[in-house]
């Protein structure tokens, strides 16, 4: 079952505080951002050093399969080849 934009963010945190547990051991949540604030003044100053994770869906040559070739099988199936 597929993850939703939320939850697909909230693992992504999960991830970035444990790779981070050794350097930020105190209050995560300030030094790790789901994402940039868009509006009023950071709350950081220029020598912290503070993490943005930007998680968005997104539509372009990068987000897609590129070796890889979906076509219809036989009733609800789909068969997977690599292109050549």
């Amino acid at each position: 079952m597929g993850k939703t934009l939320q939850e697909l963010k909230s693992i992504f945190w999960n991830m970035a505080q444990m790779c981070l547990s050794d350097i930020i051991t105190e209050h995560p949540e300030k030094w790790i951002r789901k994402m940039y604030p868009t509006n009023g003044a950071p709350d950081w100053t220029v020598k912290d050093n503070i993490v943005f994770l930007n998680l968005s869906p997104r539509d372009d040559d990068w987000s897609r399969q590129r070796d890889t070739i979906y076509k219809a099988g036989t009733g609800t199936t789909l068969k997977r080849s690599l292109r050549t």
